[in-house]
């Protein structure tokens, strides 16, 4: 680190000599203590080039899809049509989503196995995130609104080794749709997310705030005025039932154009869920009664009971 800092002072700071893109960058910031002033100077030009790039990128991302939006928007009002400017842009973000590499499955939660999602319908589904047992996030469009899944509730409040979570920024502006900019969380319905991931779930929402999200909570999804107030519904793998009026008010959201953010771990509620159900090879029976499974099923998807184990 010292020799390259040196050398990045002697070039007159030149910006192609910074570790941006160099895997001992974590390294170095992880043994910033240990580090010269020079050498943190160096390592904090590193990483701040860093966040520039992949906002450029995430920028770059957000300028296509206006320019598409517009050209769309065009033609859509020639045709009377918004339909068309509403498609483009869900393949756009999906396309972008289904081929960036934003973060590997097992950064996500390397010590514990994450859990595999199921859509029925190929067509409709988009497959973002995969590995070889399965699927682990999938996208759709739902009438006018739009719907993505996550195989671990801790997708929702990752953040990669530079404190940086873009795929979660492009999800939620994909999510949003046309418009609007409130994302509400369901609450009392013993969510997992905030309950075991508690610390990076207080950081994503003052992470929501610095990405100008207005941030609610909903304790009772039949709630109408709740949701016609959100944009966005992010639920975190609620283990406790949801009520046939909150899956209802929830279908009639996405349908009518909300966004709807679900993470589920199918294998952690067969083996750990009060479901008072006998466990069997693939925990159907349990998975029936699996409460993200109920208030998923009107979108053709569900959590399995197949795990994703961490791997290099």
């Amino acid at each position: 680190t010292w020799r390259t800092a040196r050398d990045w002072l002697q070039s007159n700071r030149d910006k192609g000599m910074l570790w941006n893109d160099n895997p001992r960058l974590p390294l170095a910031r992880e043994k910033w203590n240990e580090l010269n002033e020079l050498e943190q100077k160096f390592i904090k030009a590193s990483t701040k080039r860093r966040t520039w790039l992949r906002r450029r990128r995430l920028g770059w991302i957000t300028a296509t899809v206006l320019t598409v939006l517009g050209i769309g928007g065009y033609a859509a009002d020639q045709a009377s049509n918004a339909f068309y400017a509403r498609q483009t842009r869900d393949e756009i973000y999906l396309g972008l989503m289904e081929r960036g590499d934003f973060f590997r499955i097992n950064d996500v939660l390397p010590d514990n196995a994450q859990g595999g999602v199921l859509g029925y319908d190929d067509d409709s589904w988009w497959n973002l995130v995969r590995q070889e047992e399965g699927s682990f996030v999938l996208g759709r469009v739902y009438g006018k609104g739009r719907v993505m899944v996550l195989g671990h509730e801790a997708l929702i409040a990752y953040a990669d080794e530079y404190d940086e979570a873009l795929f979660m920024e492009m999800a939620l502006y994909w999510l949003v749709g046309d418009g609007g900019s409130a994302v509400t969380f369901s609450t009392l319905h013993e969510e997992a997310l905030p309950i075991y991931h508690r610390q990076p779930y207080e950081k994503l929402l003052s992470r929501l705030v610095e990405w100008q999200f207005d941030v609610d909570f909903v304790e009772d999804l039949a709630d109408e005025y709740s949701l016609s107030e959100t944009s966005v519904l992010i639920v975190g793998n609620a283990w406790a039932d949801f009520t046939a009026e909150e899956i209802a008010a929830v279908e009639k959201f996405v349908d009518d154009g909300g966004g709807l953010l679900a993470a589920g771990l199918g294998w952690s509620w067969v083996a750990n869920g009060d479901h008072g159900l006998p466990d069997s090879p693939q925990g159907q029976a349990a998975l029936e009664v699996y409460p993200m499974n109920k208030l998923m099923a009107p979108y053709g998807v569900r959590w399995t009971n197949q795990p994703f184990f961490g791997r290099e």
